[in-house]
């Protein structure tokens, strides 16, 4: 995702993570274990327009697949200690400004399977 690509999950009744917040049938395809001997044939037959699609959403929504917070404080230390910023740093920082990356993602994901647990359990 991190990449751009589509994710191919070939796995039977997996949840994935942040598969509770997120619409992962949006942005990946799942393919049942007992198709495996047709996945080239499958993946090929994806219509063109289904693939820009997923990639677009993509697109907005890979900074919750990185640790944001961690390429900020690289950035930051570099900059106080007079080091060369690498641009791909500085890319990823000014492209994850105020959106949710993986630890609030995670912390998102355990809240709403918390509230899932409570209200299954009422």
């Amino acid at each position: 995702i991190i990449h751009g690509c589509i994710p191919v999950i070939i796995q039977d009744d997996i949840h994935v993570a942040l598969e509770t917040f997120l619409d992962l049938s949006s942005i990946a395809i799942r393919v049942p274990r007992s198709q495996i001997h047709n996945l080239v044939p499958f993946l090929r037959a994806i219509p063109q327009q289904t693939i820009q699609e997923m990639k677009k959403k993509i697109r907005d929504i890979w900074p919750r697949f990185i640790y944001a917070s961690y390429f900020e404080l690289e950035v930051e230390w570099r900059r106080q200690n007079h080091l060369p910023v690498d641009a791909s740093l500085d890319l990823i920082v000014k492209a994850t400004l105020r959106r949710e990356d993986a630890i609030t993602s995670v912390l998102k994901e355990l809240w709403y399977r918390q509230v899932q647990n409570h209200s299954k359990a009422i």
